[in-house]
């Protein structure tokens, strides 16, 4: 009887294979932690909108139009986007409009972040 030759698979299979099992492992640990881009963005707008809050509170808890303008432009607040979070504010009645200025309320004001 004679022997049939061994088939062997080449070792850049295996290291092939091997490359492949490493990413999806590394994929199925990092991909569940990632969080939502949802959450994402929705963490990043709490984040502006503290920072334009706490802006306002620094000011006295007052700020004109121009005032707001020249603080937050260079943030890079865009006016539609101060504006709707200023509407926010005077919609829970944390905050109210008093011609070309925006004024929190002074529970608010007085309160921590």
């Amino acid at each position: 009887m004679t022997e049939k030759p061994e088939k062997r698979v080449p070792a850049s299979v295996w290291h092939a294979y091997g490359m492949r099992m490493a990413i999806f492992a590394a994929l199925a640990v990092l991909v569940p932690a990632a969080p939502a881009p949802a959450q994402t963005e929705d963490a990043m707008q709490e984040g502006r909108e503290q920072i334009l809050i706490d802006l306002i509170r620094d000011n006295k808890c007052a700020m004109t139009g121009s005032e707001s303008s020249e603080t937050f432009e260079p943030m890079g607040y865009s006016y539609e986007e101060v504006n709707a979070i200023l509407d926010k504010l005077v919609d829970r009645d944390l905050a109210e409009r008093d011609g070309d200025a925006v004024v929190l309320s002074q529970e608010f004001c007085e309160a921590e972040g």
